[in-house]
C-alpha cells in the first residue's frame, strides 16, 4: 500500500523531482519531509548530506545512510546556524503551518547566499 501511494505521488510530481534534480545540491535539508529522503534517493537527487526536519517526535525513519540526519524541532525555530544549508526542500508542508511567514523567514535565514529553496504548495481551486 505503501510503495503504491509512493508511486502515484511520484506520477503527479515529475516536475518537483526535475526542479530537484536540478536544484538540490550538497548539503539540503527538507523541513518537515520525515521519510521523503527515501524517496529522493531512489530518484536520484543529487546531495552531499541531507537533513530532515521533523516536528512529530513520533516519526523516526531508520536509514542506514551516513548521509542522512533526522532532527526533532519546529520550522518556524530552527536551531541550525545562519547559512547551513545549500538547498532546502519543503513538499506540502508550509501550506499546514499557522505562521507560514515565519517559517520561511527561517528558511531564508539557514540557507546559504546563493541557495536554493524548493517549495510545493498544493493550488486549490475554488
Amino acid at each position: 500500500m505503501l510503495r503504491l501511494r509512493v508511486w502515484m505521488r511520484d506520477i503527479r510530481a515529475r516536475k518537483m523531482f526535475a526542479s530537484l534534480r536540478r536544484y538540490c545540491r550538497d548539503d539540503v535539508l527538507d523541513v518537515g519531509g520525515w521519510d521523503f529522503f527515501l524517496t529522493a534517493k531512489h530518484r536520484g537527487i543529487p546531495f552531499s548530506t541531507w537533513t530532515s526536519l521533523e516536528y512529530d517526535e513520533t516519526r523516526v525513519l531508520e536509514v542506514n545512510d551516513d548521509r542522512y540526519t533526522l532532527v526533532h524541532g519546529d520550522g518556524c525555530s530552527m536551531s541550525f546556524e545562519d547559512g547551513r544549508f545549500d538547498t532546502v526542500v519543503n513538499i506540502h508542508v508550509l501550506e499546514h503551518v499557522l505562521e507560514p511567514l515565519k517559517m520561511l523567514q527561517e528558511i531564508a535565514r539557514v540557507l546559504k547566499k546563493g541557495g536554493y529553496a524548493v517549495f510545493l504548495i498544493p493550488r486549490h481551486q475554488t
